[in-house]
């Protein structure tokens, strides 16, 4: 019987034993101390953290997560648009776990958003600054919540 060729040749993979290459050592920065390592993520502010500084390792993810991290919020100062404001500022109210005691948004915010800080945070005095309104809250503010 002849044999078949194909059109194509098949090549066998040729394996080379190598060493094993030593991990590398960690970085200088992820043997910090949690409180070291939170205070410094907490001055990059809430929307770097929620955007990027969670993501960088678990060490990290750790402290972004902690509760204690969230008990001031400040989204003042933002370049982001107003529907991913909203859904960061939700998040970071949900990880404070009811340990909010300061909240201060600028320039953005819905009535659900504000009903949804009300209900998650155990905030003693609830004052509300605003510097610019366009009928957001105007029925949750007539209401008394």
């Amino acid at each position: 019987m002849p044999k078949r060729y194909t059109a194509y040749t098949e090549r066998q993979k040729k394996y080379v034993w190598r060493p094993k290459k030593k991990d590398p050592p960690p970085p200088p920065w992820a043997e910090l101390p949690r409180d070291i390592t939170a205070n410094i993520l907490y001055k990059l502010g809430a929307e770097e953290v929620l955007k990027s500084a969670i993501m960088v390792c678990t060490s990290w993810r750790s402290a972004c997560k902690d509760p204690a991290m969230w008990r001031v919020i400040d989204m003042s100062k933002s370049n982001t648009n107003f529907e991913d404001l909203e859904d960061m500022c939700c998040y970071a109210v949900n990880l404070s776990q009811g340990e909010l005691l300061d909240i201060t948004i600028e320039d953005f915010g819905t009535d659900d958003l504000i009903l949804h800080i009300a209900k998650q945070s155990a905030l003693p005095l609830f004052d509300l600054f605003i510097s610019f309104l366009i009928n957001v809250g105007i029925a949750f503010l007539e209401d008394g919540f």
